[in-house]
């Protein structure tokens, strides 16, 4: 189960985004752990605040951006059997293709939108 859990290093980016949603499982430095309660909890807030980082679903993540920023975004198998992603943010669109695996475009669409959303982090 811990593969459907974003990675450590894009959970923190999106901690530094302002993520705040209520998450099954968190990291304690660094290593990823089991909410005490059993129940969703905001790791985000916990203290020391630099060694707790909330853990997400990648679908939970993907929701988050189309919810927030209105961005929408798609992993799909292209025709040269490659996978690709696209990413749609209003009026413009971009993407990106040659991935190996399905995980693989998937993880660089998040760090896409990441870095979408660095660029131009005001919400809507």
């Amino acid at each position: 189960m811990e593969k459907e859990f974003v990675p450590y290093d894009i959970a923190l980016a999106l901690k530094e985004l302002g993520f705040d949603e209520r998450c099954l499982k968190g990291f304690y430095k660094k290593e990823i752990i089991w909410a005490e309660t059993g129940n969703s909890y905001d790791f985000n807030s916990r203290k020391p605040i630099e060694h707790f980082v909330s853990a997400p679903l990648y679908q939970q993540v993907f929701r988050w951006f189309r919810e927030k920023y209105f961005i929408t975004q798609y992993v799909y198998f292209d025709f040269d059997d490659i996978w690709s992603f696209r990413i749609d943010n209003g009026d413009t669109g971009e993407g990106n293709n040659g991935f190996v695996t399905y995980e693989e475009a998937e993880l660089a669409c998040l760090r896409k939108l990441i870095e979408i959303v660095k660029e131009n982090p005001t919400d809507k």
